[in-house]
């Protein structure tokens, strides 16, 4: 009896460092190892999730002067404590008449913004109690019937959407929110003045514009950010170009003095 357990101890023994070896050297198969690293992106808004505008529509001015950029789907949608962030950016050939120069230009960024939050619930109300009638003879009188509340009003909640835009390297940024709930339309109006004779802006010259907006939803229930369209604007002076400084030849070094010949004693 103890002898037919210790063979049958033995044989299980076996059996199992068996299928260790297997799972050690034949179960095993070698993964693929990379030495490429996931690098952050720095920035403050490089951790956002991103969007870049493309889809627009433009009308350029009969006198080359103005450029109306319209947009269907610049639009950031956000809820709880979301930030997302979306960008445009175009730059504006300048065509001007000859001994135009441009002044100022501007851009006139025209949007919406909301931002909601959740409606504060209702206290409650005690249970009324059953309305008794009056029998007088033969006639009931009914109970009144209550008046019911009004809808309640939006909630304002605690979402901004942070503007920046910048025309030809001169760039500013303002904060929209919504005070009712309600939402409203916003425009924001950046200026570039070119005043410097050292850098003229004339016919051929580009002007680049970008508008970028960042959506932080705050904690609200929803916050929206959309840009409707974007008005560029160029206020031109008339100067005439300087005319070019006449280039001088240098002078000619003078004819070297003639060598006497030699006399003799």
């Amino acid at each position: 009896m103890n002898r037919t357990l210790v063979i049958g101890g033995l044989v299980a023994l076996a059996v199992l460092l068996g299928l260790g070896s297997w799972l050690l050297v034949g179960g095993r198969k070698d993964s693929s190892t990379t030495s490429q690293e996931a690098t952050i992106p720095e920035g403050p808004m490089a951790l956002n999730p991103v969007s870049v505008i493309t889809k627009t529509g433009t009308t350029e001015g009969s006198d080359n002067r103005t450029l109306n950029i319209l947009f269907s789907d610049f639009e950031l949608r956000g809820s709880n404590h979301e930030v997302k962030t979306a960008v445009f950016s175009t730059t504006w050939h300048v065509k001007l008449q000859p001994g135009e120069r441009v002044a100022v230009a501007t851009a006139d960024v025209k949007g919406f913004m909301s931002s909601s939050a959740a409606q504060p619930q209702p206290a409650a109300q005690p249970a009324a109690a059953p309305s008794s009638t009056e029998a007088t003879g033969t006639t009931t009188q009914p109970a009144a019937t209550p008046t019911p509340p009004p809808p309640p009003k939006p909630v304002a909640g605690e979402g901004i959407a942070t503007v920046y835009v910048s025309v030809a390297g001169t760039a500013s940024s303002s904060q929209w929110r919504d005070s009712n709930g309600e939402g409203s339309d916003r425009i924001q109006t950046q200026a570039a003045v070119f005043g410097d004779p050292a850098h003229e802006l004339r016919n051929g010259g580009e002007i680049p514009v970008t508008v970028t907006v960042e959506l932080n939803a705050n904690g609200s229930t929803e916050s929206v950010a959309k840009i409707h369209s974007v008005d560029l604007r160029l206020f031109v002076d008339n100067v005439p170009e300087a005319a070019p400084a006449p280039t001088t030849e240098p002078a000619a070094p003078p004819a070297p003095a003639p060598t006497p010949a030699p006399t003799n004693p």
